[in-house]
C-alpha cells in the first residue's frame, strides 16, 4: 500500500519522478528550452522555492522548501503535463502517457542530510557516470547557475501548438540548431526559473545563525567534495560523455528500474527519523478516520494540515430516466458506475 504524501510547511523535501519507459528527454538545447519553459511556467503558476534541480533523460530530481503544501502536487502535475505535451508533439503522437503517475517527496529532517541531498540532486549525472564533471553535462540543471551565484535561469514561454514534429526522432541532434534558433526568437514571452539556495540555510535552526555568504561557501565546498567522491567511486568505469548523451534516440527502449522502498523522511539522526515516522503514522490514522466520516456524509471535517485528501466520495448518482429533465416528479434510476 502506498504511503500518503505529507508536505511540511517550511520543510525541505527531496522530490523525484520518472518516465514510464525509455529515455525520451535527450539533453539537447531545444529539449532543454522546452523543459525550462515547462518548469518556469509551473513555478509562475504554483510558486515553490527551488533550491536545486537536475533533469536527466528519464527522471527529475528537485530539492525544494515548501511554503504552501497545497501547491506542491499542482506544481509537479503542471510540469509533467506541459513536458508530456511538448514531447508528444515532437514525436507526432496523441495523448501518450510520459511520466509515471506518482512522485516521491520524503521530508529532509536535518542539515547534514539536507546537504547530502543537495549534492546528490546537483551532481546526479556525475554519480550515474554520465559525465566526469557537471560542467560538461549538456542537460538542464541548476549546477552551473549556482556555481556562478546566478539565481535566475532564463526561459521562454513556448506554447504547445508552436512545437513542431521532428523529422527523425531517432536523430534529434540533426534538428537541434534549427529548433534552438526558432525557440529563441522574440515571438515567445520571456520567463525565468528562480533558484533559492539560501532557503536551505533558513530551514534549520543551526544554519540560520550562519550568514548567507558563509553558507554559500559551505554549499560550494559540499559540491566540490561530493563530486570528487562520486568520481573516485567509479575509477574503473569510463563516463558516457556529453557527445554520446546528445547523440541518443528519443525512441530508445529502456525498462524503468524496479522501484525501491518509498521513504517517508530522510535524516542522519535515527531518533529524529523514528519520531517523525511515528508522527506520520498518527496523521495517517486520522486521515483514515476522517475519510470514513466523509463516506458517511460528514464532508466538512478537514484533513490534517500537510496531508492530501482523496476526492470526495460519491454519495448519490441519479439522473432522470432517459437522461433528460421532465416536469413533475421524475422516476429516478441509478447510472452505471
Amino acid at each position: 500500500m502506498r504511503n500518503r504524501r505529507l508536505s511540511i510547511p517550511g520543510g525541505i523535501h527531496f522530490i523525484t519522478f520518472r518516465t514510464e519507459e525509455g529515455l525520451p528527454f535527450v539533453p539537447l538545447r531545444f529539449i532543454n528550452m522546452l523543459l525550462c519553459s515547462a518548469l518556469a511556467r509551473a513555478q509562475r503558476l504554483y510558486p515553490i522555492k527551488i533550491i536545486c534541480f537536475v533533469v536527466q533523460a528519464n527522471h527529475v530530481h528537485l530539492l525544494i522548501r515548501v511554503t504552501d503544501p497545497e501547491v506542491v502536487s499542482s506544481f509537479i502535475g503542471y510540469f509533467k503535463a506541459e513536458s508530456a505535451h511538448y514531447l508528444n508533439r515532437l514525436l507526432n503522437r496523441r495523448q501518450r502517457t510520459v511520466w509515471a503517475e506518482r512522485f516521491d517527496s520524503p521530508a529532509v529532517l536535518d542539515l547534514e542530510r539536507a546537504l547530502e541531498c543537495f549534492a546528490y540532486c546537483s551532481l546526479n549525472p556525475v554519480k550515474d557516470g554520465l559525465v566526469d564533471s557537471m560542467s560538461e553535462y549538456p542537460g538542464l540543471a541548476s549546477y552551473n547557475y549556482l556555481i556562478k551565484n546566478q539565481n535566475h535561469i532564463p526561459a521562454k514561454a513556448i506554447p504547445r501548438d508552436k512545437v513542431p514534429s521532428l523529422v527523425n526522432p531517432h536523430r534529434p541532434q540533426r534538428e537541434d540548431q534549427k529548433l534552438t534558433e526558432y525557440f529563441s526568437s522574440e515571438e515567445f514571452e520571456d520567463l525565468k526559473i528562480t533558484l533559492s539556495p539560501d532557503e536551505l540555510r533558513l530551514a534549520f535552526p543551526r544554519s540560520k545563525k550562519i550568514c548567507a555568504n558563509e553558507f554559500r561557501q559551505i554549499l560550494l565546498k559540499t559540491l566540490i567534495s561530493h563530486e570528487a567522491t562520486y568520481r573516485h567511486e567509479r575509477t574503473t568505469t569510463k563516463s558516457i560523455g556529453p557527445l554520446k548523451l546528445t547523440s541518443g534516440s528519443m525512441l530508445a527502449e529502456r525498462k524503468p528500474p524496479p522501484t525501491g522502498r518509498k521513504m517517508i523522511c530522510l535524516s542522519t539522526n535515527k531518533e529524529m527519523r523514528q519520531d517523525f515516522i511515528a508522527h506520520f503514522k498518527r496523521l495517517r490514522e486520522i486521515c483514515r478516520a476522517t475519510f470514513r466520516r466523509w463516506q458517511q456524509g460528514e464532508t466538512s471535517i478537514p484533513f490534517p494540515p500537510g496531508m492530501f485528501p482523496p476526492h470526495l466520495p460519491r454519495i448519490a448518482n441519479f439522473v432522470p430516466r432517459g437522461g433528460r429533465a421532465v416536469y413533475g416528479e421524475p422516476e429516478l434510476v441509478p447510472t452505471k458506475p
